[in-house]
């Protein structure tokens, strides 16, 4: 069974999202802040990494900085997403090293394509 990190200080949206992947099959992990997620993506291993831009104590560009700066998290991809769309064309341009980029609110049929174009089906 594959493995979702979802990371978000929005508790509503990030348990949506969970209800969403569990329903595909996914089993899915959550942290509130980037500073939550570090241990649990060095204790479970996570296949993706779905993190919200802003967020208290650790934002989610840190937080992808930090993953891909461990080799050993290489295989781990990542979903950077924010409410303020107009931010990611200027990452996507600066090359940060995110897989996939998405603002919210978005589809849930655009979450899923996403997720399962990046680590296939559950």
């Amino acid at each position: 069974m594959k493995k979702v990190l979802i990371v978000d200080d929005e508790a509503v949206l990030a348990e949506t999202v969970a209800l969403l992947l569990k329903r595909q099959g996914y089993h899915v992990l959550w942290a509130s802040d980037g500073s939550q997620a570090l241990k649990l993506i060095e204790d479970q291993r996570p296949d993706l990494v779905i993190a919200d831009l802003v967020m208290p104590n650790m934002d989610g560009l840190q937080l992808l900085e930090w993953v891909r700066d461990r080799r050993s998290l290489d295989s781990v991809k990542f979903i950077l997403m924010t409410v303020k769309e107009s931010v990611l064309e200027p990452l996507k341009r600066h090359r940060v090293e995110a897989d996939d980029y998405m603002s919210k609110p978005f589809e849930r049929g655009q979450l899923l394509e996403k997720v399962k174009k990046l680590i296939g089906d559950s």
